[in-house]
Parts: structure tokens; sequence; C-alpha cells
């Protein structure tokens, strides 16, 4: 076993450390779900329901070639109803199907000429919006899929009931959930979405489109995102990696997965996070603060937030974390005596 496949493993141990195999005495109507969905939509996989802590609603891990888990965080099990529980589990179980799909293709993908940064962040988002179509057949609404989605956000929803709309700056940091919200947006107002709950086409006028339509506006909602150089990312890795480095991220402890999965799209973590030292790190950001500051596009807010909102809760030293403080404000141009 490489070291790749054993630091992926380690990763998903962690995340399973206190899941526990679903039952349907305890989750009955989960169970059940998940059971009809796998007998009608085989994947090609033995999967495992399981039910555990998770940083979002749920989970799909390839656990090895022939197996996977969908874990669903405890909190949520209970308190969906059987359509919101349709749309996750069919969500979840997408994945695995969309996986196939993209492990049986010899072409190369459409966006391979991007910087890397932009690779990650499309092929995330696409395969999230691969896995909601697959979660609207289960639950036959996109109304519900959008309402569980934007969990009572009014800004989501703004963006749901309009999905022409350019997003607003205020929601780069949830680019992927809201690209997730208008590409349903679409789809509720699509011919698509009639066909595929079996019902007539009416009332909605100049929304109307085809299914042919309807993924033509697919293949183009990420243009507004494409404007960022391969520069711009490398001042971003750099940004990111120099604040977990100082924050105490080290490569190979599992705790970080999710801040180094993120660092992972801006390139390799362990070049990336190679300081000697606290104060080199800073050196580092302070060397990219111009570019950083200049950058006009979403990576940079979800870069930002990648910041303060997975790694300033890791700080132990409260004194570190308050020159951290200080010297970001600085790197940002802003000035917290002019108050």
């Amino acid at each position: 076993m490489n070291a790749l496949v054993k630091s992926i493993k380690a990763e998903q141990d962690y995340i399973l450390r206190d899941a526990v195999r679903a039952t349907p005495e305890e989750y009955p109507q989960l169970c059940r779900i998940f059971a009809d969905i796998k007998r009608r939509n085989p994947c090609g996989k033995r999967l495992t329901l399981m039910v555990g802590k998770s940083d979002s609603s749920g989970l799909a891990i390839r656990r090895s070639p022939h197996t996977g888990v969908i874990l669903i965080d405890r909190k949520d099990a209970s308190l969906m109803t059987e359509q919101e529980i349709r749309f996750l589990v069919g969500h979840e179980h997408g994945h695995f199907d969309a996986w196939r799909e993209f492990e049986n293709r010899t072409a190369a993908p459409d966006h391979e000429h991007l910087p890397r940064p932009l690779q990650g962040l499309f092929s995330r988002i696409s395969s999230e919006i691969y896995a909601d179509l697959a979660g609207v057949d289960e639950c036959r609404s996109t109304f519900v899929a959008g309402e569980y989605l934007s969990a009572g956000d009014h800004g989501m929803e703004r963006i749901y009931n309009n999905p022409l709309d350019p997003l607003p700056e205020k929601v780069y940091g949830d680019l992927e959930l809201a690209v997730r919200i208008q590409a349903l947006g679409l789809l509720a107002k699509s011919e698509y979405f009639y066909e595929l709950i079996g019902s007539e086409l009416f009332g909605y006028g100049k929304w109307q489109m085809t299914a042919e339509e309807y993924f033509e506006r697919m293949d183009h909602l990420f243009d507004p995102y494409m404007n960022f150089t391969d520069e711009d990312g490398r001042a971003l890795g750099a940004f990111i990696a120099g604040a977990l480095f100082i924050a105490g991220c080290k490569v190979g402890d599992v705790r970080w997965h999710r801040e180094l999965d993120r660092l992972a799209d801006f390139g390799d973590p362990v070049e990336l996070l190679s300081y000697a030292s606290k104060d080199q790190a800073y050196d580092r950001i302070l060397s990219v603060a111009d570019r950083v500051r200049n950058i006009s596009h979403p990576l940079k807010h979800i870069a930002w937030d990648a910041v303060w909102d997975l790694t300033y809760r890791e700080w132990d030293d409260a004194d570190e974390g308050e020159k951290f403080d200080d010297f970001i404000d600085y790197v940002d141009g802003r000035d917290k005596t002019a108050a």
C-alpha cells in the first residue's frame, strides 16, 4: 500500500471513528429508503449505511475498488422528512454512480487546460451537481432539494428563485453551495424537471426550457469563474499553507484532513507546508500579500474562509493567535485603528 493510499485510508478511518452501522430497529425509515435506492439503482459496489459524526449531513466514502460507505450525520438522521432522506441518500448514492462514470472515461476532461485550483473547484462542484440530480431523481422535487440545501438562508433562496442572476460576492465563501442552488433553480424552471416528476408542463412562460437547453446552460455555469491564473493559484496556495503551518498543521496528521484536502487544490501539500519556522511562513505570506490583495475571484474568498473558518479554531496559543490576527489585518490592507 503506497503512502497516498495509506493517508486516504487514515483520513477515512478518522471520519468513521465513532460511526456505527445503521440498523432498521434504530433507523427504520433511513434503512428502508437506502435499501430501496440500492435495489433500483445498483452502482456496482457493496455499500454500507452508517450513522456518525460528519461536517455535512452526509458523505460518500470509497473504501476500496468494490466497497463504499454512505455516512449520515447522527444529528440529522432522525430529523429529516422522507423526501429529505430520499434526496440526501440519493445524492450520496449518486456520487458512486458519478465516480463509476468518470473511471470509465478514456478522454481527457474538458477543463484539463485550467489552472490547477480551478480544476479542483470545477471537478468538485460538477461532482456535487451530478449527485444533486441523482438526489432530485429520488425525492422527485427540486423544491425539496433547494429548501434542504439552502436551510432557510434567504440569500440562497433568492439564488434558487433567480438562477440566471450572477452570484453576489457575499456568497463567494459558499461558492460550491451557491452554484448548486443555482443549478437546482435552473432545473426547477426547466422542462426537464417536469419530465422527471412525470407532471404536465405549465405556468413558467419565459423560464421554460428543454432538457438540452438545461444542460447547455449547465456547461456555461462556471464561465464567470474562469478568470484565474496559475500565478493567482500559487499566491493563494502560499497564503493558505503559511496560515495552516502557523496554526500547527502537519502533513500526515489526519485531524487536518479537511484543510489538507482544500490545500491540495493548489499543489502538493508536502511542498507547500515545507517551512522551517513560523517566521518563515509569515515572511512567505507577506511576499504574496500584494497579489492576494488584488485578486478579484471567488477562490480568494474561499481561501480567506479556509484560513479563518478551518484554521483559527485550532489555535492553542492565544498570543500566537492574536499575532496572526493582526498580521492578516495588515496583509489584507485593513487598518484596525481607523474604525
